[in-house]
């Protein structure tokens, strides 16, 4: 009996059998370094620093279409992201007074407005962020970037594509 334990692509680990009930009980995606024991097993785990830098940085999606978060949400997560979701651009700006965070992801057609009104917003409140402007649109691409967004991203989207845009922006190596 063993167990997995989510690892960065460039992590280290080495670790002795039986420990699955005690990984199972871990976050989903922990991030530390160093030596544990946990029921007499012992696990030990070292991370590159862009692992640790990808860990400690925040996306906010603001997105209508439940499931585009969720798929951003997850392929961001596999390379290290913490991400929050908004569905509306009142849930947004909520998350952006509550939360710090290194990227937007904003749709340009949302409930209860044109997202790309919301740049100057985040601007003020966390003028570090950078704002990836995605739409189904590809018309809105300028619109977007004359109102400030940082990049613009067409949908359907893939991986390469969004990966591509936050190594471009220099959130990813």
């Amino acid at each position: 009996m063993g167990g997995q334990l989510w690892m960065p692509r460039h992590a280290h680990v080495a670790r002795f059998p039986n420990w699955g009930p005690w990984a199972q009980r871990l976050p989903e995606r922990p991030a530390f370094c160093g030596v544990g024991i946990g029921f007499s097993n012992i696990w030990c785990v070292s991370l590159f620093a862009q692992d640790v830098r990808a860990l400690e940085m925040d996306v906010l999606l603001i997105d209508d279409e439940t499931e585009i978060c969720l798929l951003l949400k997850r392929m961001l997560h596999r390379e290290g992201f913490r991400c929050d979701m908004a569905h509306t651009m009142a849930q947004g700006r909520e998350r952006l007074a509550a939360g710090h965070y290194k990227a937007v992801f904003l749709d340009i057609h949302l409930p209860d407005g044109l997202g790309y009104q919301m740049i100057p917003e985040i601007r003020g409140k966390q003028p570090d962020a950078q704002v990836i402007a995605i739409s189904a649109m590809d018309s809105e691409r300028q619109h977007a970037e004359n109102s400030g967004a940082d990049l613009f991203i067409a949908k359907p989207f893939d991986k390469c594509s969004i990966l591509g845009g936050l190594r471009t922006l220099g959130l990813t190596d």
